[in-house]
């Protein structure tokens, strides 16, 4: 990852714009002072706790689709018709939610009657009327372009047929982002309805090169080279195994070491573009293109040799004729387990409400094997060895975030119209998480009752995020995606930078927060609340630094308090920056009511001023 850019934990006041209040001000100073000399964060608020659990109600909402056994949509059920299981228990149905072709179903005020009545129904009065999609149900699609894994040809054959996708399928309403997988994220755009915009971003793409052709053009060689000499029969293959075995065997170990440090940098990546994306609200798909995830780099290539130059004594180093993944492959290269980091990639996309839809551009990979073993041919086990290891990876994430795998094809276009019925028409199941299930993961299952011939697809987990997590994801969105939500009206003014010796620049940013639009809570003689900040920086390449927080805890003599709500809490933060243009995206969040606030700052050109 990209060396992190922190901004500076300042010392510094918390204060009241126009209130002259010395006694306050400094019980603030204590406060925020001794929080940062203590070197971490302060003690969770206790008298406010049980305020903030009381006021937070928690539902989660788990997109549903139902088709037939011909991938038809279903619709037309309600909420009796599902069973839902958490961790094996069956949860009531607290909201329900179901739409068609884009639109809010028209059934839907039977289908919420037909919801038990012991059931909470807090989020009956979120179902918009027929035909308004609320803004909580908005596509955000993230068109990620994995340049180290995408020959030239295939990029352009399936970003053609993406673009077409773009501007024929999806709704006026959907928000597109490109964002490309290079030597690290570019992040083309924020979030955008101009299709014609993203159209011109398409084919700015198609424009960046990368890596990926050296790695094709290493792996075709090695395959023809483990062709040659096959037409010639058992003595031109004994002729050329003891010249040639051992050379050939070290570099299809230096080309799996390699495909796997790449395979390595691509997961890494595609796991902060979820972490990027956490933050975004709506329903959100992350559409991969990509050639394909190798489960076990480099095996393909193993299996030839193996067959090719195999057979006699399995001690002499050649080994078997048949190749076994759990004996030759690990021996030769290690445990390349690239499942488990998948696995792991769908567990974070699931917590970040991910779905994961991958594009494999290459539309048989068995057939360029063939085509680099010119001379006979690579073996049929190599053949479906080659295909299945490019597959199960991103067919595995696909179907744990209840997403979809889509192969490169003369009906690509046809398969995508998949995902526009996924964007369209679904349904949404609502429950309240058990309450011993803290901030864990929740193991989901559906069930359509009394229907066998039916199938369901939703995401396999979601991992409940605290209040500090849900803040930073929001802080981070709106550096990147420009999704600023301020229902605090919080007011970011800089001030004038000032050079460092290391050639950065501090850049003081105020910040003010009206007082009235805080949850105070009377304590004693005062009213209070624990506030925290939350602070990114983006710097002029792109790369976004990692999220910083900033406690303080606000407190106001009662005596004072009713003028006060005329006012705003100002708190100037000292932010760190690299010299060149730059943003800045500053959270605030309200312990006491859980309400977030997200503001972004665009400084241009801060560099330091010239010195006398």
């Amino acid at each position: 990852m990209h060396p992190l850019r922190q901004p500076h934990m300042p010392h510094s006041t918390v204060s009241l714009g126009r209130l002259l209040l010395p006694l306050l001000i400094a019980g603030l100073i204590a406060s925020a002072t001794s929080a940062q000399d203590a070197g971490g964060d302060p003690a969770e608020p206790t008298g406010q706790a049980s305020f903030a659990e009381a006021v937070e109600v928690r539902i989660v909402n788990l997109d549903v689709y139902v088709t037939d056994r011909g991938g038809e949509p279903i619709t037309g059920l309600g909420p009796s018709d599902f069973q839902l299981l958490v961790n094996g228990d069956e949860v009531e149905i607290a909201n329900f939610y179901a739409q068609v072709d884009g639109r809010p179903s028209a059934s839907i005020d039977q289908a919420l009657e037909s919801i038990p009545q012991a059931a909470p129904r807090r989020g009956a009065d979120l179902v918009p009327a027929p035909g308004e999609v609320p803004s909580d149900r908005q596509v955000h699609l993230a068109l990620v372009v994995d340049h180290r894994r995408l020959r030239a040809t295939n990029r352009k054959r399936a970003l053609k047929t993406m673009s077409r996708f773009l501007q024929e399928n999806l709704r006026p309403s959907d928000l597109v982002t490109v964002i490309s997988i290079k030597d690290g994220l570019i992040f083309h755009s924020d979030f955008l309805y101009d299709r014609d915009a993203v159209d011109q971003i398409l084919l700015e793409v198609l424009d960046i090169s990368a890596r990926a052709s050296a790695q094709e053009a290493e792996r075709r060689r090695l395959f023809g080279e483990l062709a040659r000499g096959q037409s010639g029969g058992f003595a031109a293959r004994a002729a050329i195994a003891d010249a040639d075995a051992d050379q050939l065997m070290a570099r299809i170990r230096a080309y799996a070491t390699e495909e796997y440090q790449n395979t390595q940098t691509s997961i890494g990546q595609l796991e902060r573009v979820v972490a990027a994306l956490a933050g975004i609200p709506g329903r959100k798909a992350l559409v991969y293109v990509s050639d394909g995830i190798p489960d076990r780099p480099g095996e393909g290539l193993f299996v030839e040799w193996r067959n090719r130059f195999g057979g006699g004594n399995p001690d002499a180093g050649l080994g078997l004729r048949r190749f076994d993944f759990n004996t030759d492959y690990r021996r030769e290269v290690g445990n390349f387990d690239i499942l488990r980091d998948m696995k792991e990639l769908s567990d974070r996309a699931n917590a970040a409400g991910v779905t994961f839809y991958a594009l494999d551009a290459e539309s048989d990979h068995a057939g360029e094997v063939r085509s680099a073993a010119t001379e006979q041919g690579a073996t049929s086990e190599t053949l479906e060895v080659v295909n299945a290891n490019l597959r199960a990876p991103l067919e595995l994430t696909a179907t744990q975030t209840g997403g979809r795998r889509f192969q490169a094809s003369g009906t690509l276009l046809e398969q995508l119209g998949d995902l526009a019925r996924d964007f369209g028409t679904y349904y949404s199941l609502g429950f309240p998480p058990p309450p011993e299930a803290g901030d864990g993961t929740l193991n989901l299952e559906v069930r359509i009752r009394g229907q066998r011939n039916l199938r369901v697809r939703h995401r396999e987990s979601v991992r409940l995020s605290g209040a500090d997590e849900r803040a930073a994801q929001a802080t981070l969105a709106s550096l990147l995606f420009l999704r600023a939500d301020n229902p605090l009206g919080i007011e970011l003014a800089p001030g004038d930078p000032t050079p460092r010796d290391d050639g950065r620049v501090v850049l003081p940013v105020r910040i003010d927060i009206p007082i009235a639009r805080l949850a105070m809570l009377p304590q004693g003689e005062t009213f209070s609340v624990d506030l925290y900040l939350y602070v990114a920086t983006l710097d002029a390449a792109g790369d976004p630094g990692q999220v910083q927080r900033v406690p303080f805890h606000l407190e106001i003599p009662s005596q004072f308090f009713e003028q006060a709500l005329e006012d705003a809490a100002n708190y100037p933060l000292p932010v760190v920056l690299e010299p060149g243009d730059q943003q800045v995206a500053i959270g605030v969040r309200d312990d006491n009511s859980g309400v977030i606030a997200t503001e972004r700052l665009d400084v241009r050109d801060v560099a330091p001023p010239l010195r006398d």
